[in-house]
């Protein structure tokens, strides 16, 4: 059983005025939170402990109120059903209330243009299952995840400078600088001791991230030059395109459970992309009344990512860069609305490979020896190809307005 409730609530200020002649904003925010979980799992512990002596805290930056209790169970749960263990944990996590905070200085130096620096605070938290100490399935990468109930939530500093100009008629550019600084994230790794397949959740102690990100949304007939050129059939065209450039760095706990194990120490953080890419190429021709007909292209790729961390000198998981092409179709007639969706034009695969980061193999874990006779037992190279195939949607929608 589990049960869990949360409470949050949002303020927002804004105060605008010149500064030595210049437009001048400043917007400032925090989240109030309350969270609280609660979850009664089956024991998993490999001795039983007498009920007594079996409560236990820890504390820590993020859970201030952390405890785990095994109770024995009594005659009628166990009369009921004989597979169940003698023992089983309560745990319960609690948050008092928290703040997170935002601030954004925004600047005109220029006609339709916007400068901000930006500061604020998030939070991610595991989710129920992820604390349960019990195993569930991930359906998508076809393994079993053993849950961690010592897990604890990741605290993310975002910095961040924008610069935004603001063409005409909705078109616009953007260019950004940021930096994240994350306490405690969530990682994944193989467990080289338990069955295989098996993966485990823990916390590294901190990572770093930082890069750019730009955008650009354009209308066609606006990249054509000369006055003398038509440009009318290629007003109802718009271009969209979005890229991003991220490093990362995980900084590791030494003296951490199962840190000594992992094969790449010196490694980007799990899941995160070294760029993404993005763009839309869209026609939509208005028609009389509320009639108008829409066809778009659109492609993105995500970079190579580690998907699960590598222990005892085995290699981490990466997923491959995953190209997909869509299209959408949609017609509008008045209130009515039919759309056609294809997607994974390029009939893309999803691909997992083994591999390390560090490239030249050269780790602190393992000696030489150790290392080459790894390479050879364990292959680098893909371990899973799942075809995902073209999806087909069709949908009707009726504007009630």
């Amino acid at each position: 059983t589990a049960g869990e409730s949360q409470f949050a609530t949002y303020l927002q200020t804004h105060l605008g005025f010149r500064l030595f002649d210049i437009l001048t904003g400043v917007h400032t925010g925090f989240r109030m939170e309350y969270y609280n979980l609660e979850f009664e799992a089956p024991f998993t512990g490999s001795t039983p402990v007498p009920a007594e002596d079996s409560v236990r805290a820890i504390s820590s930056t993020s859970l201030t109120c952390f405890t785990t209790k095994t109770v024995d169970r009594s005659e009628e749960e166990l009369d009921d059903d004989p597979d169940l263990s003698a023992q089983k944990e309560i745990c319960d996590f609690g948050i008092p209330l928290e703040i997170y905070p935002s601030v954004s200085l925004d600047f005109e130096f220029f006609p339709r243009t916007k400068t901000r620096f930006i500061y604020s605070q998030t939070l991610v938290r595991p989710e129920m299952r992820e604390r349960a100490p019990t195993v569930f399935f991930d359906t998508e990468n076809s393994v079993e995840i053993v849950g961690n109930p010592k897990l604890e939530d990741t605290k993310i500093q975002h910095y961040d400078m924008r610069f935004d100009y603001d063409l005409t008629k909705g078109q616009y550019f953007s260019f950004s600088l940021f930096y994240k600084d994350f306490e405690k994230p969530i990682e994944s790794f193989i467990d080289a001791n338990a069955i295989p397949g098996i993966q485990r959740l823990q916390n590294a102690a901190g990572a770093k991230s930082y890069g750019f990100e730009t955008e650009i949304d354009l209308k066609a007939n606006s990249l054509v030059l000369g006055e003398k050129v038509d440009r009318s059939f290629l007003k109802d065209i718009s271009m969209y395109v979005n890229y991003a450039w991220i490093r990362s760095k995980v900084e590791l706990d030494t003296t951490a459970p199962g840190v000594s194990l992992l094969t790449s120490r010196n490694r980007p953080m799990i899941g995160q992309s070294p760029y993404l890419f993005n763009s839309k190429l869209t026609h939509e021709i208005e028609l009389k009344g509320k009639n108008s007909i829409l066809n778009s292209l659109l492609y993105n790729v995500v970079g190579p990512r580690i998907e699960f961390l590598g222990t005892d000198g085995n290699p981490d998981i990466y997923r491959d860069p995953f190209p997909s092409l869509d299209y959408i179709h949609r017609l509008k007639l008045g209130s009515h609305s039919i759309s056609l969706k294809l997607k994974n034009l390029l009939y893309s695969q999803s691909i997992l490979r083994a591999e390390e980061f560090n490239h030249e193999l050269e780790y602190q874990t393992i000696s030489n020896e150790r290392r080459d006779e790894l390479y050879k037992e364990v292959p680098r190279d893909i371990i899973m190809r799942t075809p995902v195939g073209m999806t087909v949607g069709l949908s009707y929608s009726y504007d009630f307005q």
